[in-house]
């Protein structure tokens, strides 16, 4: 069971703090001295984030992933903590095509890395016969994947496999060589001497939530957004108790499948005994309300089809009221082509970093499928957003 107190809450916070020593990103165009963007340098860049999260555990980074996207191409590093017995403590992932590096990190203690995590999938879906470890494929901010080199399918952290020849670019089991990877550069002075610097952050108090594959093995069935409100529904309190508790249920949660409106998805279809889930961003808020009425309690809403401006995120966390973030990614159609497919994720905080004139505007989440994760806002991969806000 994930329950998370606010002890955890002041451990997570400091992301913004352990954020300290990150550099802006550079281009190459730059006129300035450059790097290329190494394993030691992404390892060197983590090492002041242990003392931030959980300062006096000695945290420390333990290993450096290297992050490639759908195409081959290089993009950063994933780099995974340990504790001082050398137990898991999480990982950070850094992109160099997001301000400020950091695109997403999720450090709690007993958490283990970003390879671990897909692994973990990976088994769950019985496709880790030969996996490729030392190479992580990125097809979002949030869905990471490693390639199988004995069936030639890509598992990826939210559970779902895909056949290497039906990704958008059709990456191959060789496209993991390193030597074939162009390098990164950044500028050195950002490394030495760039700083960045808290202005503020806050977070909703203890949430409860239940993973996926939890999810998936008591209803048979998943879909985001109805993830998202069922956690968002754990901590929602009525005279009698939490208006649902998330790890017993079960039924509540195709209650508010049926509330939503939530379809079949046509292009994910039932296997593995689930059925998967496609719900209209617009109909979060109204199936919520009206799940919510049903069980004589009462809240309201607001819903915003065009990508909310931060500030109204961190109005929401600071009033201590629920929102679900959705955005539209590229993914691959299963045909060797690509759409866009959206992802809701329910809100739990924010941090904002600054340096000189730039902000790294973050979200804090649960990611939907098994992780709280802190995710940069200001990531320009996404094809649409929207926001739905509560007023509890």
């Amino acid at each position: 069971m994930k329950k998370m107190t606010r002890r955890d809450f002041l451990r997570a916070s400091a992301f913004a703090g352990g954020a300290l020593l990150l550099p802006k990103r550079a281009w190459a165009s730059s006129s300035d001295n450059l790097v290329p963007f190494t394993s030691d340098i992404a390892l060197e860049l983590s090492e002041s984030l242990g003392d931030c999260f959980a300062p006096g555990a000695g945290i420390e980074p333990e290993r450096a992933t290297r992050v490639v996207d759908l195409s081959g191409s290089h993009r950063g590093w994933a780099v995974d903590f340990c504790g001082t017995g050398g137990e898991p403590y999480g990982y950070a992932v850094f992109d160099a095509e997001v301000d400020g590096l950091l695109l997403q990190a999720t450090i709690t203690e007993g958490k283990g890395g970003l390879v671990d995590s897909i692994r973990g999938a990976a088994n769950g879906a019985a496709k880790s016969h030969s996996l490729i470890e030392d190479t992580v494929l990125m097809a979002s901010p949030l869905q990471f994947g490693l390639v199988d080199g004995a069936s030639e399918v890509v598992t990826f952290n939210n559970f779902e496999s895909i056949p290497i020849n039906a990704l958008p670019l059709a990456v191959s089991p060789q496209s993991v060589d390193p030597i074939q990877w162009e390098t990164i550069m950044i500028r050195e002075d950002d490394v030495r001497q760039g700083q960045y610097q808290i202005t503020d952050a806050n977070f909703l108090y203890d949430y409860d939530y239940a993973p996926n594959y939890e999810i998936k093995a008591h209803t048979g069935s998943y879909a985001c957004a109805v993830s998202a409100l069922y956690s968002i529904g754990g901590t929602l309190y009525t005279s009698s108790g939490p208006l649902i508790s998330c790890w017993s249920d079960w039924d509540e949660y195709q209650k508010i499948w049926d509330f939503t409106q939530t379809k079949i998805d046509e292009g994910n279809p039932p296997h593995g005994g689930v059925t998967y889930g496609s719900t209209s961003s617009e109909n979060i808020g109204a199936g919520f309300q009206s799940y919510c009425a049903s069980k004589g309690f009462d809240i309201g809403y607001s819903y915003n089809p065009r990508r909310p401006a931060y500030v109204r995120f961190k109005e929401q966390v600071s009033e201590q009221k629920h929102s679900v973030f959705t955005a539209g990614i590229v993914t691959s159609d299963g045909n060797g082509g690509t759409k866009v497919d959206g992802h809701a994720m329910a809100v739990y905080g924010w941090g904002d970093i600054k340096s000189n004139n730039s902000t790294m505007a973050n979200l804090f989440l649960f990611d939907g499928w098994q992780n709280m994760v802190f995710l940069n806002y200001s990531y320009t991969g996404f094809q649409w957003a929207t926001g739905t806000f509560f007023d509890k």
